[in-house]
């Protein structure tokens, strides 16, 4: 549910036809019914094939629109796989969070770090080397 009320719906619908606003605005009625058809695909370890159909699309990134280095593509996959992965996606984190099992230096890939903050932290520690002493510069 919360994954359902979470979906930007002002993006595009999948291959699949399902657009994200529709299953935002039903997400009480159709909760149940997605759950149970995304528990059978995980406990199957199989995905209906229409859930594996990607439409590939240019994106321009900048610069002249009449060059083809200019954009990058993108996968507009099923709503719903992308529902399918936000779970899994949570449950590993948090299992991993849970369990202690990521290094503090680990910055890519977790809540509140990133690069600037695995920036910010190397700064800090050869600052703090160069203070003592210990790093020639």
């Amino acid at each position: 549910m919360k994954q359902l009320a979470l979906l930007d719906v002002n993006k595009s619908a999948g291959p699949d036809g399902l657009h994200p606003h529709l299953l935002h605005e039903c997400r009480t009625e159709i909760v149940y019914p997605l759950s149970k058809l995304i528990r059978l695909s995980l406990d199957s370890s199989k995905l209906p094939a229409e859930w594996k159909v990607a439409y590939i699309t240019p994106i321009h990134k900048k610069g002249r629109k009449d060059s083809v280095e200019n954009y990058r593509p993108i996968s507009i996959t099923s709503v719903v796989v992308m529902l399918l992965e936000r779970i899994v996606n949570k449950a590993v984190i948090d299992h991993l969070d849970r369990n202690h099992l990521l290094n503090s230096y680990q910055h890519g890939f977790q809540c509140n770090r990133s690069v600037d903050t695995n920036l910010l932290e190397s700064y800090d520690y050869i600052t703090k080397l160069l203070e003592l002493g210990t790093l020639l510069t």
